[in-house]
C-alpha cells in the first residue's frame, strides 16, 4: 500500500472515498499508480493516480508528499 499526503487537495468533482489515515488533520489516499513525473520550481513532482478515484482526480504532488516505496518502483520501471 502506497499512501500520499492530500492536506492540500481540494473538493473537487463526484464523491470520493474517504481517507485511509487521519494524522494530524492530513488525509492520506492509497495511490494507484505514479503516472508520470517533472520538475516544478526546482522541485521533482509526479502525477498520482488515486485508488478508488477516476481519472478527474489525478493530481501532480510534490515528491515529499509521495511515499518512498510508490516512487522506487516508479522509478524501477521509467528509467
Amino acid at each position: 500500500m502506497y499512501l500520499c499526503c492530500a492536506r492540500t487537495r481540494a473538493a473537487r468533482g463526484p464523491i470520493k472515498p474517504m481517507p485511509l489515515l487521519l494524522d494530524e488533520g492530513d488525509d492520506w489516499y492509497e495511490i494507484d499508480a505514479l503516472l508520470a513525473h517533472r520538475t516544478s520550481r526546482g522541485k521533482r513532482q509526479y502525477l498520482v493516480k488515486y485508488k478508488g478515484f477516476d481519472d478527474f482526480h489525478n493530481e501532480w504532488r510534490n515528491e515529499n508528499d509521495v511515499t518512498g516505496v510508490a516512487t522506487t518502483e516508479y522509478w524501477a520501471t521509467h528509467s
